[in-house]
């Protein structure tokens, strides 16, 4: 069963896995919720002001190919702006230098210019170099622009804020109306510390495995930024009396008395993201019963209003062997096996930070098998080479070569299976 609803740029999509559920029995049900940018009321010819702030690692672990790329990669944002735009640049090491106060983006080539003299220093200031660029950004956020901070970095926080005290400091970011999108480069980085930092902050979260990427990754981060349609999505959902709310798949929730609440990243033109729910019914007599609702509020840079609307779940309970044996929907199906890898993902994650290698990848085997079998079922190549994405991966836990970077493959990969998804075709 399906319900859609829009208003403003976002499409707002409900779908359970099945249609009916057993009258008089307890039953688990899936539902899907998908949040779609709709091209045909985005004309494509505008865009929001870009107000960043670049808080750029100089650290000596920096030197070399790390820095020529950062440096290279600033320049192309740079280009790439407006005179619309704002734009600063942070430096940290172990001490922090504002080397662009914010400013609106002219004389592209002195900026340019300024960015290749960026050389390499000392230790790690992260919260610095964050608390420095923060203060930038601030200065000239406004409503109808996109407020974002940039921090990249090759290495551990060793001087200042570390740990729960970056993330909250990430959090109150965020309530001040600013992202932080996170880049880690190489190796040392911490990257559960990157990723939480990204994910307070409704920011992204990128895994640079090798210095010459940095460029492209700067250039993917920039495109969308300067497509964004919906900021300060909030997304809500309560279940009606006698519906329990069992797990949610996806985003982190905050729990009211209420029912829950998500706070969605930005999102922009042609993109979809996607929540599920898993929902024990109660003990229904046959008909049709009311299972919870959903509302969705955010704020529309194509009009500049305000956008709230609402769904009303409702779920038909039945005795009809006939109905009860029709067959699942498989793209929830899908997106529930995709969530479920990221999830054994983060399980072998933390069974391999235990020393326990043979169960992470006992972990890993396991999904793999059910993404194969839903794949054959499905004919879904896609989701095949997941599968055997997992199986291999399944194998390097449990040998030597789950390494650092290995590590951070996993950490990255489980984030973009819960957060990052074209819509399908």
């Amino acid at each position: 069963m399906g319900y859609a609803a829009q208003s403003g740029v976002i499409k707002v999509n409900l779908i359970t896995n099945r249609r009916f559920i057993a009258a008089g029995q307890e039953q688990i049900v899936y539902l899907l919720v998908e949040m779609q940018v709709k091209e045909k009321n985005v004309d494509g010819t505008g865009r929001l002001p870009l107000n960043l702030g670049l808080v750029l690692d100089r650290s000596g672990s920096m030197a070399g190919d790390k820095l020529a790329y950062t440096r290279k990669a600033a320049s192309f944002m740079v280009k790439h702006l407006s005179e619309k735009d704002h734009v600063s640049v942070v430096t940290f090491d172990d001490e922090v230098n504002v080397l662009l106060s914010s400013r609106h983006v002219a004389n592209k080539d002195a900026l340019k210019q300024m960015l290749d003299q960026i050389g390499p220093g000392g230790s790690t200031n992260l919260s610095g170099g964050l608390i420095s660029g923060f203060r930038e950004v601030k200065r000239r956020a406004r409503p109808n622009q996109v407020n974002r901070i940039l921090l990249l970095t090759d290495g551990l926080a060793n001087v200042g804020l570390t740990g729960p005290a970056l993330i909250d400091k990430a959090g109150e970011i965020r309530k001040a109306g600013v992202g932080v999108t996170t880049l880690g480069v190489g190796s040392d980085f911490d990257e559960d510390l990157l990723l939480a930092m990204a994910e307070k902050s409704t920011g992204n979260f990128y895994f640079i495995e090798n210095p010459d990427r940095i460029p492209a990754i700067f250039a993917e981060e920039l495109q969308g930024l300067l497509q964004v349609v919906a900021q300060g999505i909030t997304l809500r959902f309560r279940p009606w009396a006698g519906w329990k709310l069992a797990g949610v798949l996806g985003y982190p929730p905050n729990v009211t008395p209420a029912g829950v609440i998500f706070d969605i990243p930005d999102m922009y033109r042609g993109e979809a993201k996607f929540l599920m729910f898993e929902l024990l019914s109660p003990r229904a007599a046959c008909g049709i019963h009311q299972a919870g609702e959903i509302s969705l509020e955010y704020e529309d840079a194509v009009s500049g209003g305000s956008v709230s609307l609402s769904l009303q779940l409702e779920m038909e309970a039945t005795d009809d062997p006939l109905l009860l044996r029709e067959p699942e929907n498989p793209e929830v199906l899908r997106r529930r096996e995709e969530f479920r890898a990221s999830e054994a993902l983060e399980r072998a994650k933390e069974a391999a930070d235990a020393g326990q290698f043979d169960e992470a990848g006992n972990i890993l085997s396991e999904q793999a098998r059910s993404l194969s079998a839903l794949a054959e079922a499905t004919g879904d190549a896609d989701l095949q080479a997941r599968a055997e994405r997992l199986s291999t991966q399944a194998e390097k836990m449990r040998s030597s070569a789950f390494d650092k970077t290995a590590r951070k493959q996993v950490v990255h990969e489980s984030y973009m299976l819960r957060r990052v998804r074209p819509p399908r075709s």
